[in-house]
């Protein structure tokens, strides 16, 4: 008796609970930033994946680590961040988007030849004989750098920043909704990247630099007299990275129909600009040279795949402003209620 009593006078001096038998210690926290600390350090980490852009012309040996590092700020940021932070989720997605360009440069080096002719082929049999980048090109396009090319090449570049920006206010604005666009476009990226490699496709303007295709340009070439064309072409390397043969499924599309997508679904009166782009954005790549009709067709079918498969990350909309998920709405279903997703993981 008088030992029970000492045992406990001496937990109520020590002045903090004593962890029952069986029952796991907690380890030392973490210490966590204030509100500038933490601003600091996304920052870093944002600007610092970038950076890893720049990397993409030097050697393997030193371009593999570089991949690595970028890789690592993804498990550095689930340790930096508080749990339920949806900054994880925006870091996933935005990092995917920067290994995906970094492993997209290596998809044109695994010694599997370049296809040419199976997509003239295809284009042919789906329109009837007709090659659409042909077709627009004879009647629209005369040589020179007009209005139109420009308003094109513009809508062709929006594709590195409009999917992002898309991204920023979900996490902003409706972080309930960045799960599923993030994992859209996470499996987005992944059977793009399989379709590049196992696949590598040359586009229009390439076909007929090998001579499979008569009559097309690669008008963004003819661009000098309102922008440099070698800028241009670092910019593009630099964020997209080089690969011209990359074409198959066509990920400008599929990341422009994910916008449309999302808008349809949780900004349902912004939907007809969602379409709107993506429209605009098939038309520029079949009129630049830089797809195929049906490269476009198959970004469009990888978007649909990825948008059924991310419906399990799908957050409950509040009363009353649930709408229809468009692809379960033209299939003939509703999606089934599900409880809310919490905002971080």
């Amino acid at each position: 008796m008088d030992e029970e009593t000492t045992t406990t006078g001496q937990e109520e001096d020590s002045g903090r609970a004593v962890p029952k038998p069986g029952s796991p210690v907690p380890g030392p926290s973490l210490p966590r930033p204030g509100p500038l600390g933490q601003n600091v350090l996304r920052t870093i980490l944002v600007v610092g994946s970038l950076v890893t852009l720049g990397f993409v012309n030097t050697p393997t040996v030193v371009y593999l680590p570089i991949i690595v590092l970028t890789a690592l700020v993804i498990p550095l940021t689930f340790v930096l961040e508080p749990a339920g932070s949806n900054f994880r989720i925006w870091i996933l997605y935005f990092v995917g988007f920067v290994l995906f360009a970094h492993l997209r440069t290596f998809a044109d080096e695994t010694g599997i030849p370049v296809r040419v002719q199976y997509v003239v082929d295809l284009e042919r049999f789906v329109f009837g004989g007709i090659i659409p980048t042909v077709w627009l090109q004879e009647r629209f396009y005369s040589g020179g750098t007009g209005v139109v090319e420009v308003l094109m090449m513009a809508v062709h570049l929006s594709y590195f920043f409009v999917p992002h920006a898309m991204a920023l206010v979900l996490w902003i604005l409706a972080p309930a909704h960045l799960r599923r666009y993030a994992a859209g476009a996470l499996i987005i990226f992944a059977l793009g990247l399989l379709g590049y490699f196992l696949v590598p496709t040359a586009p229009p303007w390439l076909a007929t630099l090998k001579g499979a295709l008569p009559g097309t340009v690669r008008v963004i070439s003819d661009l000098n007299q309102w922008v440099s064309y070698s800028a241009y072409s670092r910019l593009y390397n630099l964020v997209g990275g080089p690969n011209p043969v990359a074409a198959m499924p066509s990920l400008h599309t599929a990341l422009t129909v994910l916008v449309a997508l999302s808008l349809t679904r949780w900004i349902p009166r912004f939907a007809w600009l969602g379409w709107a782009y993506a429209g605009s954005m098939g038309v520029a790549l079949v009129y630049l040279g830089e797809h195929y009709a049906v490269d476009i067709l198959a970004g469009l079918g990888t978007a649909l795949v990825a948008w059924v498969l991310s419906r399990r990350w799908d957050a409950e909309a509040p009363a009353g402003s649930r709408t229809p998920d468009p692809v379960a709405s033209e299939a003939g279903e509703l999606p089934a209620s599900r409880p809310s997703v919490p905002g971080g993981i």
